[in-house]
């Protein structure tokens, strides 16, 4: 329900993307946040997206020297959230020499979409695979750490000074 992690993403927009990020989500507060190195307009930039999942709004902030651009837009994108209670137990792994359980959920169509993998210990994720049917390709999610915990509200809080020039998109 509440957690932070670091994350390598094989294939978020395009299939040949990777993207290493931190991801921050709290569910009690409707927020999360994703922070790392993007490519943006053919460059590379630091950036924050600051989702609300219950106005389905983000903003999206780019960094690069001393340059801050604001983007405020309907929300596109998410980690998928796994629930257990549609996925079914398909048997043993082994991801970077630990023993994982493999599950496969079905979305709200019936089709399986989502493949995850967690450790036999503990249930943390270590990687989920994401049919993305919007993108044509799947979407792969390595997890290299969790801290299970309640988030501080402030690290959703967009700096008055980076509102004041957010153009709505």
């Amino acid at each position: 329900m509440a957690a932070s992690t670091s994350l390598f993403v094989h294939g978020w927009e395009h299939r040949e993307d990777r993207h290493f990020i931190r991801w921050m989500f709290d569910s009690a507060l409707g927020k999360e946040r994703f922070d790392g190195p993007r490519e943006f307009l053919g460059e590379m930039y630091w950036t924050s997206t600051v989702l609300n999942t219950m106005t389905m709004r983000e903003y999206f902030i780019i960094y690069q020297g001393s340059l801050v651009q604001c983007y405020e837009r309907a929300s596109n994108h998410t980690i998928p959230h796994p629930n257990f209670a549609n996925a079914r137990f398909i048997g043993k792994a082994e991801i970077e020499y630990n023993r994982v359980d493999h599950w496969i959920e079905k979305d709200h169509m019936g089709r399986d979409h989502l493949q995850i993998f967690d450790l036999v210990d503990n249930g943390y994720v270590v990687r989920m695979d994401y049919d993305d049917g919007r993108r044509g390709h799947a979407v792969t999610f390595e997890f290299h750490e969790w801290d299970v915990a309640s988030q501080d509200a402030s690290l959703f809080m967009i700096n008055a000074d980076i509102l004041a020039i957010c153009n709505s998109v």
